[in-house]
């Protein structure tokens, strides 16, 4: 499956608040999250996916980077990417997740910048 870099107009691109995936609101909504789909099947198991998308993305980030391949990157380890798909992704992300999938998800680190990593 080929993947779409972001364009110069990074307005429609979103970052996913588990992982940091970016690509455009139109691909989320069709497609969803490629390292988080899971999660997203499993909460409001009765809502179409492109309304319970956007409770778990966020147009509010900054920085990318390009991981390529994501298993040998010394770049990707130190951010914790290291066991996502190759793709964009944001280095810091603006936003609150639902407390109903941070219920499920008990060693989450928001990548906001408010946790600091060991």
């Amino acid at each position: 499956m080929s993947r779409r870099a972001p364009t110069a107009n990074v307005s429609s691109e979103r970052a996913c608040m588990l992982c940091g995936y970016v690509q455009s609101l139109n691909q989320f909504k069709t497609t969803s999250c490629p390292n988080c789909s899971s999660i997203f099947d499993n909460y409001k198991p009765n809502e179409p996916l492109d309304m319970k998308i956007y409770d778990c993305i966020s147009p509010s980030f900054e920085g990318l980077i390009c991981i390529m391949k994501p298993e040998k990157s010394w770049c990707s380890k130190w951010l914790r990417f290291n066991k996502y798909v190759p793709g964009m992704y944001a280095v810091k992300i603006n936003g609150r997740l639902p407390e109903e999938i941070l219920e499920d998800l008990p060693h989450f680190v928001p990548r906001d910048g408010s946790v600091q990593w060991e």
